[in-house]
């Protein structure tokens, strides 16, 4: 008989600071505040499908006393998408899908990151102690990644180049099988 779950969450993370600034002998206040809510679903149908969603926003400002300092205010968006397949019996197909978009402009970059994995894990070996996975990361060839910080009286922009797309095969085998599902992102290791 089918069975299935629905799981739902939701948090926030929240941040406030007051510091001085001073340069050249203009000093001011500087107020600077984060806060981001998060929320997440998955559906789990007998352990065969799972479908999961899981949003971000992250909402950026800072002020200032003196007008020589320009306040800041930027928003983060940020969504993941996990499908998880585990059909046939012995094969886990699972792809991840995550979209970053950011409202603080630079000249010339790329406001939008989209980064999609995709792997198929064959599991063998009594009880699927050894799992044999083929992966490909970074399948659109994104190349990078982007993390923004209000600090001050400066924003520290960091932009970071990875491999780009590549392949992936690992073997794993578990000394200890508590029988855990196999796939997604917390089930790499069952000891």
């Amino acid at each position: 008989m089918p069975s299935g779950r629905i799981s739902v969450g939701t948090g926030f993370w929240s941040n406030y600071t007051r510091n001085v600034v001073q340069i050249n002998g203009d000093r001011s206040y500087a107020y600077i505040l984060g806060f981001n809510p998060r929320a997440n679903i998955r559906l789990n149908l007998n352990d065969k499908f799972e479908l999961a969603e899981s949003y971000n926003m992250g909402i950026n400002n800072s002020k200032y006393d003196s007008q020589f300092y320009k306040d800041i205010n930027y928003l983060t968006h940020s969504s993941e998408t996990e499908l998880i397949v585990r059909w046939p019996k012995k094969m886990v197909w699972e792809t991840t899908y995550r979209i970053q978009y950011n409202t603080q402009t630079v000249a010339g970059f790329n406001n939008n990151i989209k980064i999609w994995n995709a792997a198929l894990t064959l599991l063998f070996m009594k009880n699927d102690r050894a799992q044999l996975k083929f992966a490909v990361n970074d399948i659109l060839n994104t190349n990078t990644r982007r993390n923004i910080y209000i600090s001050d009286n400066s924003i520290r922009d960091s932009r970071t180049n990875n491999l780009g797309r590549h392949g992936l095969v690992t073997l794993t085998y578990n000394i200890q099988n508590f029988g855990g599902k196999v796939g997604g992102k917390d089930t790499m290791f069952r000891f």
